[in-house]
């Protein structure tokens, strides 16, 4: 069990560390600030996910997370597709695609630092 808690304490810091190292190097190679946080945060996305659905399972008891978030990105995949259609006649799938990932870094940003108050409350210090 010490090697879960330990995969855990990893993965719970490498979204921490993840967005400012591709931060650096985006801005060493092309100088262009809101492009290189634009990067960082589309590559920190792919790590926060995971870690939020873990460490959420982990706190709460709950298996079904993942399913409950692929579930809530699908409906306002479709939401957002009706409403770009009703609007512009046209379903723009890149533009959607980036309106949600971008929402779920947001969003993941959110839950990341939510879980990290709630796990530093639920240690029992010495």
């Amino acid at each position: 069990m010490e090697w879960l808690a330990g995969a855990i304490a990893v993965l719970g810091l490498l979204p921490f560390v993840v967005f400012p190292v591709v931060y650096m190097i985006h801005m060493a190679l092309r100088k262009q600030r809101p492009v290189a946080v634009q990067v960082a945060a589309d590559v920190t996305t792919a790590f926060l996910l995971p870690v939020v659905v873990v460490w959420f399972n982990v706190l709460s008891g709950w298996r079904v997370t993942g399913w409950i978030i692929i579930a809530m990105v699908v409906l306002a995949a479709c939401a957002v597709a009706v409403l770009q259609w009703r609007k512009r006649g046209r379903i723009y799938a890149r533009r959607i695609v980036r309106l949600l990932w971008r929402g779920a870094f947001i969003l993941c940003s959110i839950a990341y630092g939510v879980l990290w108050i709630m796990t530093l409350l639920t240690i029992k210090w010495v």
